[in-house]
């Protein structure tokens, strides 16, 4: 993740390019006997879990919050670092508000 997003922002420096992609990532590990699940997200891409309530009925338990321009939290983010939300989108154009 660290190099391609280095190599990523260094084209967008040298091009101008507004684009990126969302990921999400889970990592399920039985180490030492002890499960373990961890999970990443960046942009809107969202991690949900189904977790078996009976026989006949699953229930979505979400894991990940999504990272949108039009959560107050991540718009003071934006503006902390410089940049601006303008119609609920970063930079005007991208609806997520982090990307790789």
């Amino acid at each position: 993740f660290r190099r391609t997003e280095a190599d990523c922002e260094k084209q967008w420096l040298e091009h101008g390019e507004k684009s990126g992609a969302c990921a999400c990532v889970c990592v399920l590990s039985d180490a030492g006997g002890e499960g373990s699940l961890h999970v990443a997200n960046l942009g809107d891409c969202r991690a949900v879990l189904g977790r078996s309530e009976t026989a006949h009925r699953t229930a979505a338990v979400r894991l990940t919050t999504d990272h949108r321009a039009t959560a107050p939290d991540e718009a003071r983010r934006i503006a902390a670092a410089g940049g601006q939300v303008v119609d609920k989108r970063a930079l005007g154009d991208l609806i997520p508000s982090r990307t790789l």
